[in-house]
């Protein structure tokens, strides 16, 4: 018989796993994320980051309602960039793997995500994926925090990021203050969506929020301890390379992978909603790939230093429950 204490340990560590799923995949370990709305604000950012993960776990964890039509929409609005998000990402993998042009890679991504139809396979993966990332971002954050030694740095240490609509007025606590507002409503919106779409049920989501938010540390500080890794396309693969090139291909072989993945799952997801109007799941998923590829032209830096914030202020009114956003006669997305 399972001792009761280690039960409840795997019972746990399955619910955080489950409830990171949406959150954490490709993009969010490469470390952009961490490098826009964290890492700027030096020890603020590491407020901001407590914050976020406090407001997207009691967000996330409130009993339910139905969400209504139009912000059904916006939800789809949501994973589709999240989508192209995705698709940029892997194509950055594939430039730093195979030397191709951004832009192929990601076609090639799209592609392949549009020819797959994906079932209960690509669930499986996906929380393999997630426990596979989480470890590499702890191996590779925590080993650069050890080498690096004490100091998490502070503001004036941190050039400010180019296209951070979120905070580009306000660089101080304010600044810190608002992206982590901004980057809560956006994990929140994965999270809360994703369980609405699981039929209205109420999701213990402390358990991710938790996991999210320590790996959001862990690449933060790894940040600070590699200066001009923020810079980079993918932060999190530049400080791999700083343990060398082996580390560095390993790091972004995972990335690849796990892009893979979700874009394969956001793009099954998607179809199956869409293939009333696009004639069939298998039109629906070429289409949504498509324009997801379309989208990721504006490139991966923009796409979560831009668009991921404006995404964030329009998911607000669900996330506070304002406007009508949640009707508990309404249909699940």
């Amino acid at each position: 018989m399972k001792p009761a204490g280690r039960g409840a340990a795997g019972s746990r560590w399955t619910a955080a796993v489950a409830g990171a799923a949406g959150v954490v995949g490709a993009g969010f370990a490469s470390g952009r994320e961490a490098a826009v709305f964290f890492a700027p604000y030096g020890v603020w950012g590491l407020v901001g980051l407590a914050l976020a993960v406090l407001l997207a776990g009691r967000t996330a964890s409130r009993p339910l309602r139905v969400l209504a039509a139009p912000w059904q929409s916006a939800w789809l609005l949501l994973l589709w960039v999240t989508l192209a998000a995705t698709l940029a990402a892997g194509g950055e993998v594939l430039h730093h793997l195979l030397g191709w042009p951004v832009e192929a890679g990601a076609a090639t991504l799209g592609a392949l995500a549009a020819a797959v139809p994906g079932r209960a396979g690509v669930q499986r993966l996906q929380g393999a994926t997630v426990l596979l990332l989480a470890g590499a971002i702890l191996l590779v954050g925590g080993a650069a925090g050890a080498r690096a030694g004490a100091g998490l740095g502070s503001v004036e240490r941190w050039a400010f990021l180019p296209g951070i609509a979120a905070a580009e007025t306000a660089r101080g606590p304010l600044g810190a203050l608002l992206a982590a507002l901004l980057y809560a409503s956006y994990t929140s919106a994965l999270m809360t969506g994703g369980a609405n779409a699981g039929g209205g049920r109420r999701p213990d989501a402390w358990p991710g929020a938790t996991l999210v938010g320590l790996l959001l540390t862990v690449m933060v500080r790894a940040l600070h301890c590699s200066p001009g890794a923020g810079r980079a396309p993918l932060p999190m693969l530049a400080v791999a390379a700083g343990w060398g090139a082996g580390a560095a291909r390993a790091y972004a072989c995972l990335l690849g992978v796990a892009a893979a993945n979700a874009a394969l799952a956001t793009t099954r997801a998607l179809g199956g909603r869409l293939a009333g109007l696009a004639g069939g799941p298998a039109a629906a998923r070429c289409l949504v790939a498509l324009l997801a590829w379309a989208a990721s032209m504006l490139g991966f830096a923009d796409l979560v230093g831009t668009v991921y914030p404006l995404l964030g202020w329009a998911w607000l009114p669900v996330v506070l429950g304002l406007g009508g956003a949640c009707s508990p006669r309404g249909q699940d997305i």
